[in-house]
């Protein structure tokens, strides 16, 4: 409950309450009369109009716990204040565009260009300028912006009293509404109406037109996938507005062999890591290698194993400094990682196998299972050899597979005739 110290009562007198009401009271008080006023009840009545954006204007404020302390305190200056100007939407309101406890009034802002810009892992590697082509408004410079022949310029709007939106009222619930804004029909945002005589024979009225011109983009080293360059004050201009922005939205493209870092925040590799695959032979994974790799700036390098190092498949090793440049710190580099696929030969000779054999030791695994196979046979059990295939996954779609045998035995039961399911005999 707010104490009864205040500095004004307008408010409160409007919804009928002491400065002292509780919410619940505030809200009752609104409801009651936000039915007696509501417009679909008083069409045609532009005081009971007015009458009754005052009550929904005092209800917004006095249900607003931070809102009605400003308004105890301070009263509606306060909160003018406090709200960001004098630019309200009705006589009464109480709040500019500013927001709760705002301060100074924001300055109009013209709309910003975003646009994107397709680069090469190489140009965020090494570093870049580009020309980007930019499509913008930019007041017209026959009238300076005014968009008439004439230096006085057009009148102000009556519908929207000059500020380019109107106000409408919405119903959220019986008894509860709010207020919803919208571009201005009579001046189409304007906030002035220019007679057809008058309006600059350039810009036809539109006190803005289209430029086309060129940007130079900078992509320093460093710099990643959806990074936005910012060109302040580039984008489009209007009247009485602070210039837009230009937003250049880096995008790169795909590269055949490395891959960068996704970055920590979205649980993958830091985006200072470079990431590759690299194919080796069996011979090379075993012996060992010297592979030449050519980096993103140009330069040749010999990645070697070291010595009597056996690569195995999937293995990952890392070059620490050849990795990504850090933006902001081009000296400073990730890692290169390194992921190694094992390309086996296809076929294998008799000659080879036993040169194998004498190379590699053999698995203990074995001598353990040819003692296996001689302790059953010689119990006489049965030790089946059974040859490996090609898996073929269109085997079992076919029907063929496992059921090949048990299916061609049932089949050649039915060709002859013999016992199966028939038909009963008479």
């Amino acid at each position: 409950m707010q104490g009864g110290g205040v500095k004004e009562s307008r408010l409160y007198d409007l919804l009928g309450v002491a400065p002292d009401a509780s919410e619940e009271d505030i809200k009752k008080a609104y409801r009651k009369l936000a039915r007696q006023l509501h417009p679909d009840k008083n069409q045609g009545n532009p005081e009971i109009e007015e009458k009754f954006k005052e009550v929904s204007t005092a209800y917004e404020v006095l249900s607003d716990g931070e809102k009605r302390r400003l308004y105890d305190r301070f009263g509606e200056e306060g909160l003018r204040e406090g709200g960001g100007g004098d630019d309200f939407p009705f006589p009464g309101w109480p709040f500019g565009g500013g927001g709760r406890g705002g301060g100074r009034r924001r300055e109009k802002k013209a709309e910003d260009i975003a646009q994107a810009l397709e680069v090469t892992l190489e140009d965020l590697y090494n570093g870049k300028s580009f020309q980007a082509p930019l499509e913008r408004q930019v007041l017209c410079d026959l009238c300076q912006g005014r968009g008439t022949k004439s230096q006085a310029g057009g009148t102000k709007c009556n519908t929207c009293r000059g500020r380019g939106i109107c106000v409408g009222i919405v119903q959220l619930a019986p008894g509860l509404v709010t207020h919803q804004e919208h571009i201005c029909p009579e001046c189409r945002g304007q906030g002035e109406i220019i007679k057809a005589a008058d309006r600059c024979g350039k810009c036809k009225g539109e006190k803005v037109v289209e430029e086309s011109k060129m940007i130079e983009v900078h992509v320093d080293k460093g710099m990643r996938h959806n990074q936005k360059i910012t060109f302040s004050g580039e984008g489009n201009q209007l009247p009485d507005h602070a210039n837009g922005d230009v937003l250049i939205v880096l995008k790169m493209k795909p590269h055949p062999r490395f891959q960068r870092g996704s970055g920590r925040a979205r649980g993958g590799r830091d985006e200072s890591d470079l990431m590759m695959e690299l194919d080796i032979s069996l011979l090379q994974a075993l012996t060992g290698f010297t592979l030449p790799v050519t980096h993103l700036d140009g330069r040749l390098l010999l990645l070697k194993s070291q010595p009597q190092q056996i690569i195995k498949p999937g293995d990952v090793k890392e070059i620490p400094g050849e990795g990504m440049p850090t933006y902001k710190r081009p000296f400073d580099k990730g890692l290169l990682i390194l992921k190694f696929n094992i390309v086996f030969p296809s076929t294998i000779t008799p000659d080879q196998i036993q040169l194998l054999h004498h190379a590699l030791p053999s698995p203990d695994s074995k001598a353990e299972t040819d003692a296996e196979v001689k302790r059953r046979r010689e119990a006489g059990e049965h030790v089946e050899e059974i040859y490996l295939q090609d898996y073929n996954p269109e085997r079992r779609k076919s029907g063929h597979g496992g059921r090949e045998a048990y299916n061609s035995d049932s089949d050649e039961e039915h060709e002859g005739g013999g016992p199966g399911i028939g038909c009963a005999q008479q």
